[in-house]
């Protein structure tokens, strides 16, 4: 019964990010639809090809959005884990633990604190999420890393490759 009391902090924060994970939806105006749209009529390189020379040069993200913008329930738990992986990171990197039961609920708490337009915009717009979420999650957990290794504590024999990719 102690080790469930233990997890309360970190199972309330959880499930609020459920919560409001489960309130997203796929946009079916604006860039949520054309992407889901033209993914249907390009091939994957074609898509990619053509966004690189014609838009952006954000080939992974775009890859991304090819992949999971017509999977709405896949993308809906990724970027359920993307948020966390955020709050993780910023965990690890103020308190040194990544799962601080202490604090990961104050953290949670100041993340939905964000105003609600920039929030939504930014963290459960679909492709929103792709552009700015998944890009300072993956920073992040790359600083954890960084730090990791800085501190010449074991980070994995994958670090390197994860500080690479983030």
């Amino acid at each position: 019964m102690k080790l469930v009391v233990e997890w309360i902090p970190i199972i309330i924060g959880v499930v609020a990010l459920i919560i409001v994970q489960c309130y997203a939806k796929k946009l079916t105006s604006g860039d949520d639809a054309w992407f889901s749209n033209v993914v249907i009529e390009q091939g994957f390189f074609d898509f990619l090809f053509n966004r690189y020379f014609e838009w952006s040069s954000r080939t992974t993200i775009e890859a991304a959005i090819y992949l999971l913008i017509n999977h709405f329930y896949l993308w809906s738990v990724m970027n359920l884990a993307m948020n966390l992986l955020l709050i993780c990171s910023i965990s690890k990197l103020v308190t040194n633990k990544y799962f601080d039961k202490e604090s990961f609920l104050l953290f949670v708490a100041l993340y939905l604190l964000i105003p609600t337009d920039m929030l939504y915009n930014g963290s459960w717009w679909v492709i929103g999420s792709f552009n700015y979420l998944w890009p300072i999650a993956a920073v992040m957990f790359g600083f954890v890393l960084y730090k990791n290794v800085f501190n010449e504590k074991s980070a994995g024999k994958y670090a390197c490759f994860f500080m690479l990719l983030s």
